[in-house]
């Protein structure tokens, strides 16, 4: 079942908010391609793009919390669920380097990727996007 970026979740930082969008335009081809029987060939390329998107996306939130001076217990918070996020990643990069691509690997992707997307970037990020919206500022 797709899920969908919907305006809600808008931070207020084009940057984040197009990082955000790409992970669930991403997410959505992965669900899609576990829907064909095609997730096996899927996964080395969603690991990849999970990569690049932990070493790139949780720089950009970082870097612009810090710029714009968001509380430091809040900071502190959300960067640790980065560090989770990423032990998750490692996790499953491990078990593919070890099993390969199977199919409990894909679902496992898939699971945890939509629990991030539920839990952090509709919770935490959210409430980075009302810190910034209350300080005026954003950048819409």
């Amino acid at each position: 079942m797709a899920v969908q970026w919907t305006t809600n979740l808008a931070v207020g930082i084009d940057k984040i908010d197009d990082q955000h969008k790409e992970i669930f335009r991403r997410l959505n081809e992965f669900i899609v391609s576990m829907e064909r029987g095609e997730g096996r060939e899927y996964i080395n390329k969603m690991l990849t793009f999970l990569q690049d998107y932990i070493n790139a996306h949780f720089g950009t939130e970082e870097g612009f919390m810090s710029e714009y001076n968001y509380d430091e217990k809040s900071f502190s918070n959300h960067k640790q669920e980065h560090v989770k996020f990423s032990q998750t990643f490692t996790a499953l990069k491990k078990r593919f380097e070890e099993q390969g691509a199977t199919l409990f690997l894909g679902i496992g992707i898939q699971q945890q990727v939509n629990d991030w997307l539920l839990n952090h970037i509709a919770k935490e990020d959210k409430k980075f996007g009302i810190y910034l919206r209350k300080s005026g500022k954003t950048q819409k």
